[in-house]
């Protein structure tokens, strides 16, 4: 009896074994064609025998998720597969994206380079239908390379994603890894409800958005939802020129139809747009903002942002409208911006009439996508939290624990700053050089008007979306590298918003200037002078530094703090210093030539030589000499001016040289005296303009040197 309960105790712990070991899974009781593994399987690879060396290295897979239908298209779209280099993707109405992410582990490996995973992975993961076909292969890597798997060294571990085109009725594909090595390793991508408990990271957009711990409204600004008027998208980005960045993009506004042409007047100052559109066609304008929140970025670097980073596609067709249908105003559009910085402007589009529902994208310059609705009626769903930007809405952002000098510690007016300047291009007319600039004065509106020809102003600006700014400017240039001597007109300088936005502002020609202004100084010079710049009338707080944006700027930004008047004393005549001016003019009979001295802007002499040829009539010679002589001897009554007669009877030739000194002499005194003295043009406070005296002697055929 006992023996017979031994046997039965025997026989219990072996079925008990036997059970305990069936529940401990075997890598080799999946993985198989008949058994593919499942989520959260791990796989043994083993091609210690196969055939090709390169496939001679142990690994364990493991399959963590798959996506199929609209999912994997936002996630193929975020991952750039839509960017705008690529020939569109050709998808039958028959099929859909699949997506399917992997860990892989390489154990072992007996050469001495990486495994070559990264160049090879498409092909070594092959798509099989459920019955058993393979799948032709799909150039994914052209579509959305660096998202993939990299090269692997023994012990190392990388997770990556691999897109497939499949039929939409075949629902059991699988996934074989190297099938010509022991047929391979086996995964099955039709996942059902406990599969998917299993999954511990689903695949989202997020991850090529590269979001990290940021709290972001994952599933918006994806191809299938794009994000609403008024909310934020997100993305961290790569690129050689900037770095890592990262960046925040939201649709303000959307103007469309008979809404746009207030704004485009205003925008378009130039007029560049104006042109005759297509019976079905009308004008798109959007307002961006654009936040640049990384610190991260190159040293050197803005964020720079056009036009050709946003494109609209049809929603009736879902191709890209051209590029050439793409408006960028200059005077208002996004430029570049300030890392911690934040930029708003315009940018307009070329549509269809009957597009209802266009659509924008932004792509990174490492392809990440981000896409927005331009549809008013779109909100925001209830069970999405949107996206809150990290910058800070007041404006103008100040942070005195910032290096002095900084964007967001600016320097004041009048601060002397030290500037080693050496430019990465010659873009504009900068060159090398280690000096000081100061910025004096500040003027906007009609303050800085003042400075300018009147009939430029209101011939252009007066009325328009553009403010007029006038900067005084003190330069002094200690050194220079080569040459080349730096040049100081409005193009040399970037003016930023508030904000940290860079202004893609026209600047004032110097003609157009009552004042001289600033060009090039040399080594040793030390100049004063003006220089201006149109900008937004909506823009409020303003920064300026010297140099480009694709120039390492020194530390040298600058706030601009306007004065609201201009200085009434000032007279506009001509610029600080001592000038002496000379016009000229020849008649077949006569030759006059005026000097003019202009001493810390006011008009203090002027010298006048006039000489009369009389080839050939002696006799209108001899009467003309006696009057003239006649007429200049009355000046020896009157103060400030001096005069004399020259004559040679020889060539019969008379001239006429008056000397006035503006301190003593009454115009009103030349006046009487002779009928053209064009030098003496009073401005509106009665005093010698020299200005007006400029413009007449031009429009009276003189020629200046």
């Amino acid at each position: 009896m006992k023996m017979r309960k031994a046997s039965v105790v025997c026989i219990l712990l072996a079925v008990l074994a036997a059970a305990l070991s069936g529940c401990t899974s075997n890598p080799k009781e999946y993985g198989t064609q008949k058994m593919p593994a499942g989520i959260s399987q791990t796989v043994i690879y083993d091609g210690t025998l196969a055939s090709k060396e390169e496939n001679r290295f142990k690994a364990e897979i493991t399959l963590q998720d798959v996506v199929r239908g609209t999912d994997a298209e936002d996630v193929f779209a975020a991952a750039g597969g839509y960017a705008s280099y690529h020939e569109p993707l050709e998808m039958g109405d028959d099929q859909e994206l699949l997506v399917a992410r992997f860990t892989f582990t390489l154990t072992d490996w007996p050469g001495d380079s990486p495994v070559e995973l990264g160049q090879r992975d498409v092909n070594m993961f092959k798509l099989i239908s459920e019955d058993g076909n393979p799948y032709d292969y799909f150039l994914q890597r052209r579509f959305v390379k660096g998202n993939l798997f990299g090269d692997a060294s023994v012990g190392s571990t990388q997770t990556g994603c691999l897109f497939y085109l499949v039929d939409k009725e075949d629902e059991k594909p699988n996934i074989v890894f190297m099938p010509s090595v022991n047929e391979g390793v086996w995964f099955k991508t039709s996942l059902t409800g406990s599969d998917r408990k299993l999954v511990d990271e689903p695949i989202m957009v997020s991850d090529w958005l590269n979001a990290g711990e940021k709290d972001i409204a994952f599933s918006m600004g994806t191809f299938n939802t794009p994000l609403p008027i008024g909310e934020y998208g997100y993305m961290y980005c790569q690129s050689p020129r900037f770095g890592e960045y990262e960046i925040e993009i939201r649709v303000d506004e959307i103007l469309r139809g008979s809404e746009v042409d207030e704004q485009l007047n205003r925008l378009d100052s130039y007029g560049y747009y104006s042109r005759n559109l297509k019976d079905n066609q009308e004008f798109l304008l959007v307002k961006l903002t654009v936040n640049a929140p990384s610190v991260d970025m190159l040293e050197e670097s803005y964020l720079d942002f056009y036009v050709g980073d946003c494109r609209v596609i049809n929603s009736n067709t879902g191709q890209e409208y051209d590029f050439e249908d793409s408006l960028d105003f200059m005077d208002d559009s996004i430029t570049a911006i300030m890392p911690g910085g934040s930029s708003e402007g315009w940018f307009g589009y070329v549509i269809d009439k009957n597009d209802p529902s266009p659509m924008m994208l932004y792509q990174s310059l490492n392809d990440k996508i981000l896409y927005f609705k331009l549809d008013q009626a779109y909100e925001l769903p209830d069970d999405q939290e949107p996206y809150v930007s990290v910058i800070p809405k007041q404006n103008p952002i100040r942070d005195t624990s910032s290096a002095k000098g900084e964007w967001k510690n600016p320097y004041g007016l009048e601060d002397t700053i030290k500037l080693d300047y050496n430019p990465s291009s010659a873009y504009r007319q900068n060159a090398p050089f280690a000096g000081n600039i100061q910025v004096l004065e500040a003027y906007r509106g009609e303050a800085a008007a003042y400075f300018l020809e009147d009939d430029y102003y209101s011939d252009h600006y007066q009325n328009a979306y553009m403010d007029p700014v006038v900067l005084k400017i003190k330069v002094k240039v200690d050194s220079m590298e080569t040459d080349a001597a730096p040049s100081f007109d409005g193009r040399n300088f970037t003016v930023l918003s508030g904000r940290g936005g860079v202004i893609g502002n026209p600047v004032l020609p110097q003609s157009v200037f009552k004042k001289d202004g600033i060009d090039r100084v040399y080594q040793g010079g030390t100049v004063e002078g003006y220089v201006g710049f149109l900008v937004p009338k909506d823009l409020e707080f303003m920064e300026i530094t010297y140099g480009d944006i694709y120039d390492r700027i020194d530390t040298a930004w600058i706030d601009l703090e306007f004065s609201e008047e201009h200085p009434e004393e000032m007279d506009m005549s001509a610029d600080l210093g001592i000038y002496s001016y000379i016009a000229e003019k020849e008649n077949y009979d006569s030759a006059i030539l005026y000097e003019v001295e202009v001493v810390n802007g006011q008009v203090t002499g002027c010298n006048e030589k006039t000489t009369y040829f009389y080839a050939g009539r002696q006799d209108s010679f001899l009467e003309d000499l006696e009057q003239y002589e006649s007429r200049i001897g009355e000046l020896d009554e009157l103060n400030g001016i001096n005069g004399k007669v020259e004559s040679d009877s020889v060539s019969h030739t008379i001239s006429i040289i008056l000397e006035v000194d503006f301190d003593q002499v009454n115009p009103e005194n030349i006046i009487s005296i002779f009928e053209s003295p064009y030098y003496i043009l009073k401005d509106e406070n009665g005093k010698p303009s020299w200005k007006k005296a400029k413009e007449s002697l031009e429009n009276n055929g003189y020629i200046f040197r």
